[in-house]
């Protein structure tokens, strides 16, 4: 059996998950494309401070008893306002007070059977209750399994800049979701 959890509060998120969840994130981020340098400490410690900037996290699990409970993927977002998005002011000018699709992450084991969509789709269900503006999110051009997912969810993409980092430069996508 498995369920996607909701947390608009982070207090909520145990330990064992937060920890299985950097163990997804590392997957994730330091495979190809990416190749990002990070540790199962460092990816906890950003998840930590998107938590403490007030983010909102979907956790998808498979629960194969009852005390068993395994992540197979998460979905992190927060608002776009001064305090929590000062790194990136374009979303900051552009797109105030919408909410941010800060991370998405499926276990590699479990890629390719829906639950990155499931994810996005509780994501969208729950941001359009809350009545933000709207939902926006970036991501690389060299990505097509995200842009891919993101058209599906029927994001449209308003905009793109190069961006830059660890001496490699790429295009930046940003793509945007309307409520109205």
């Amino acid at each position: 059996m498995s369920s996607i959890q909701f947390y608009p509060d982070a207090s909520e998120l145990d330990a064992q998950i937060q920890q299985q969840m950097a163990v997804i994130f590392v997957q994730n981020f330091t495979a190809a494309p990416r190749y990002e340098e990070w540790t199962h400490q460092t990816a906890l410690d950003y998840l930590q401070s998107l938590w403490n900037k007030g983010a909102q996290t979907w956790v998808f699990s498979s629960n194969h008893t009852v005390s068993d409970n395994i992540i197979l993927g998460f979905a992190i977002g927060i608002v776009i306002n001064e305090v929590t998005q000062s790194h990136d002011s374009k979303l900051l000018t552009d797109y105030p007070d919408a909410f941010y699709l800060e991370e998405i992450a499926v276990s590699l084991s479990t890629q390719g059977q829906g639950i990155g969509k499931q994810l996005m789709h509780n994501t969208l269900t729950d941001i359009q209750q809350l009545s933000y503006p709207s939902y926006v999110t970036r991501v690389r051009s060299d990505i097509p399994a995200m842009i891919q997912l993101l058209q599906k969810s029927g994001f449209t993409q308003v905009d793109s800049y190069l961006a830059s980092k660890g001496g490699v430069s790429f295009q930046r996508l940003i793509y945007q979701y309307s409520f109205s």
